[in-house]
């Protein structure tokens, strides 16, 4: 946090604080993503896991609904939005990011693709691995999101292609459409 942008709450209330902001690079906007303070692994009974929580995910979904007239939009997370690390990775726990997460991930995804919006690149990092993807949808040949993921480059990258998920279709969440 010490290089982001002042989120303007006192110390004290730091439990509170929102840790997300965007801004412009040119005509290019960033979101970028708090996906850990927010993140609710065991929910309540009548509330569900989250990375986002729920003030965040619809300021990113409006944010996106916002920009969608520029080039590319960049939404900047610390967890790849995909591809998943499969459940053989060294190290990894998929259920600690979004894998375990799905609902709200096909939250995002949907938004982009019933909106139209086109030019989506995700950042991101965590997986000590560097990495180029494309997402496409089956049923809606316009919908493509890319990540793009440049992890830390100090340490051995214990994960490779055979530790991600290549060539495969997310699960959708029971339910959803």
């Amino acid at each position: 946090d010490s290089h982001n942008p002042d989120h303007g709450n006192a110390p004290d209330d730091i439990k509170d604080a929102d840790w997300w902001y965007t801004f412009r690079y040119g005509a290019f906007p960033f979101f970028v993503a708090d996906v850990r303070t927010r993140r609710v692994k065991k929910p309540a009974a009548d509330a569900r896991r989250t990375m986002l929580g729920d003030r965040q995910l619809e300021s990113l979904k409006q944010w996106l609904r916002e920009n969608k007239e520029a080039p590319r939009l960049f939404v900047v997370m610390s967890v790849p939005l995909f591809p998943d690390t499969r459940e053989d990775a060294p190290f990894d726990d998929p259920n600690d990011k979004w894998a375990g997460f799905n609902e709200e991930r096909f939250e995002i995804l949907d938004c982009i693709r019933e909106n139209g919006i086109g030019n989506v690149t995700f950042v991101g990092g965590d997986v000590h691995n560097s990495h180029f993807a494309k997402l496409t949808c089956d049923e809606d040949s316009s919908f493509a999101v890319a990540s793009l993921v440049s992890s830390a480059f100090f340490r051995y990258s214990y994960l490779k292609k055979k530790h991600f998920h290549v060539s495969y279709e997310l699960p959708r969440p029971s339910g959803a459409r």
